[in-house]
């Protein structure tokens, strides 16, 4: 009787380190991350710029049909990042490399279309439909202007 005891709690044991485990490995699934292998970025999009990096709060996200803006730091050093920000590197990127944006458990790719830099005042560059804007502050250390890469779905 003793050893059927023991048995069974190691099945509900074992059962409930499963069910935790899946429960972490569903709530990474649905973090949302940007990955950019050109560049070697692979971050989480949180909340907090000092963190990573942000979507802009009044756009829509991946699979919504519309624009999807994110902003990350270039210079400001960010935990994980190697003294800089995760966008450190954008204007590195070229026409045709790829971004994944990891939203609600899918995974929604892009490439890139083109680079531009504008003033930091103009506020009208979210207003297409169906691109991903990564932003940041440019020349690298100013705020005066901003760097914007262009993408599409892929």
């Amino acid at each position: 009787m003793a050893m059927r005891r023991v048995g069974l709690t190691l099945i509900v044991v074992l059962g409930l380190a499963l069910a935790s485990a899946a429960t972490a490995g569903a709530r990474r699934a649905m973090t949302p991350t940007i990955s950019i292998p050109r560049i070697g970025v692979s971050a989480v999009i949180g909340t907090s710029l000092a963190r990573g990096a942000v979507y802009w709060p009044s756009v829509g996200r991946p699979g919504q049909g519309t624009t999807i803006a994110i902003a990350g730091h270039d210079v400001t050093p960010v935990p994980g990042f190697d003294g800089h920000g995760p966008f450190h590197d954008i204007n590195n990127l070229r026409k045709g490399d790829r971004i994944d944006i990891n939203w609600n458990g899918t995974r929604h790719s892009y490439r890139v279309t083109g680079l531009r830099v504008i003033p930091s005042s103009d506020l009208h560059i979210a207003d297409l439909t169906r691109y991903v804007l990564l932003t940041t502050c440019w020349p690298r250390g100013s705020s005066e202007y901003r760097l914007v890469v262009y993408a599409r779905p892929a």
